[in-house]
């Protein structure tokens, strides 16, 4: 860590994903936590999956660099996995993730479709039941990095993969 914002950010992003698999654990859809809306229809389609199944492992740092740095938040659900549900739920937790982070969180703001803490790009490598390296899924593995240009973000290659860039 170069400084006391990163570890801010960090702390921000645990938390934040550590509401998010709450939110979508319990299976309860709030309607007045609009920065949630893209996880509804995951938990209304597949409450069974998910209820009481999806957890936050943790996060790690993937990449630093003075302009920023690159965060992998790890998520996975207990018992086996549905690669397809995986693969729906990774881009629904990073938007939840981003929208969080920009709508409750101080310090975190959005420019040009980048998330950015006290001036210093954070790129959300967001997984759902994928090792850690980053190399090789687990079962039905999906990944969702936050900083990938729209044309890129929902490109669905084969699992939910998007590969972002710092």
């Amino acid at each position: 860590m170069q400084n006391n914002s990163e570890v801010s950010a960090l702390a921000g992003i645990r938390s934040v994903a550590s509401d998010v698999a709450s939110y979508v654990s319990v299976g309860v859809i709030a309607e007045n936590r609009t920065e949630f809306d893209h996880l509804n229809n995951n938990i209304t389609a597949h409450y069974d999956y998910l209820s009481g199944k999806f957890v936050f492992e943790g996060l790690k740092v993937q990449e630093e660099t003075d302009e920023g740095m690159k965060v992998l938040v790890k998520f996975k659900t207990l018992g086996e996995s549905n690669s397809t549900v995986d693969a729906q739920l990774v881009s629904a937790v990073g938007e939840a993730m981003v929208e969080t982070l920009k709508e409750i969180r101080g310090g975190f703001s959005e420019r040009d479709g980048r998330l950015y803490y006290d001036g210093i790009e954070i790129v959300l490598n967001v997984s759902v039941n994928y090792q850690w390296g980053g190399s090789s899924r687990e079962e039905g593995g999906a990944d969702f990095f936050s900083g990938c240009n729209a044309i890129t973000r929902y490109n669905n290659n084969g699992g939910g993969n998007c590969f972002g860039y710092l």
